[in-house]
C-alpha cells in the first residue's frame, strides 16, 4: 500500500482543501444522490460511483464535475476509467490528468476559480514523474501561470486545449465514455476505506 501513498498525496493536495457535501452525506443537506454515492464508495463499488456521477458529469453538471475532482477522488482515491494498465508512474500522471482537467473544465465555479487564483494547478505538489518531458511541464507551467494572473479564466483554459493539456470537453467526454477500463478506489488504511485495486 505504500506505494500509492504519493499518489493519494497529490490528489488531496490538488483539492486545496475543498471539500463539498457528498463526503459528509450524514449531513442534514445532504441529497438522496449524495447519500448513494457516498454508500457507494464505503461499500467499494468505485465503479458504480464513478458511472452515477459521470452520467451527470458529462452534461456539463457544474456540481457534480465539482464533487469528482475536489471530493469523490481525494476521499476514496478513486481512479478514473482509463484506456491502458496503469503502472505506479502511469497511475500519478493518470490521476493528475483528469483532476485537471475536472477543474478546469469547470473553470465557472466560483470555489474553483478562487484555488486558481492562489494555487494555479498546484504544480508544487507534482513529482517529476507526472510530466511527459521537460515541453509538457513548460507547458503546465504556462497554464498555471496563466490562472494565477488572469480574471478571465477561459482564456487559460482555451491555453490549456491548445497546449494539448486537456481536450476539449466533447473529446473527453467522448473518451471517458469510451474507455474500456472501469474506475477503481486504491486501497487506502483505516475502517471502510478497503478497496480492490485492479492488476495493472
Amino acid at each position: 500500500m505504500k506505494k500509492y501513498n504519493w499518489i493519494v498525496f497529490v490528489a488531496l493536495s490538488l483539492t486545496a482543501h475543498l471539500l463539498p457535501t457528498i463526503v459528509h452525506a450524514e449531513d442534514a443537506k445532504a441529497t438522496a444522490f449524495e447519500i448513494k454515492i457516498k454508500g457507494l464508495l464505503d461499500s467499494g463499488d468505485c465503479p458504480q460511483a464513478w458511472k452515477e456521477l459521470w452520467r451527470l458529469a458529462r452534461q456539463g453538471d457544474r456540481k457534480t464535475l465539482n464533487d469528482i475532482a475536489l471530493a469523490v477522488i481525494p476521499y476514496r482515491a478513486l481512479v478514473p476509467p482509463a484506456y491502458f494498465p496503469l503502472t505506479e508512474n502511469t497511475l500519478q500522471s493518470h490521476l493528475t490528468s483528469h483532476m485537471v482537467a475536472l477543474k478546469l473544465y469547470n473553470w465557472k465555479d466560483p470555489e474553483v476559480s478562487a484555488q486558481f487564483d492562489k494555487y494555479g494547478l498546484s504544480l508544487d505538489s507534482n513529482p517529476q514523474q507526472v510530466f511527459a518531458n521537460a515541453e509538457t511541464q513548460g507547458n503546465y507551467q504556462r497554464v498555471d501561470s496563466c490562472l494565477k494572473t488572469h480574471h478571465e479564466k477561459e482564456t487559460c483554459v482555451r491555453l490549456a486545449i491548445k497546449l494539448k493539456i486537456i481536450p476539449t470537453f466533447d473529446a473527453y467526454v467522448a473518451m471517458m465514455d469510451h474507455a474500456p477500463r472501469d474506475a477503481f478506489c486504491l486501497p487506502l488504511p483505516g475502517p471502510k476505506r478497503t478497496h480492490i485495486s485492479p492488476d495493472p
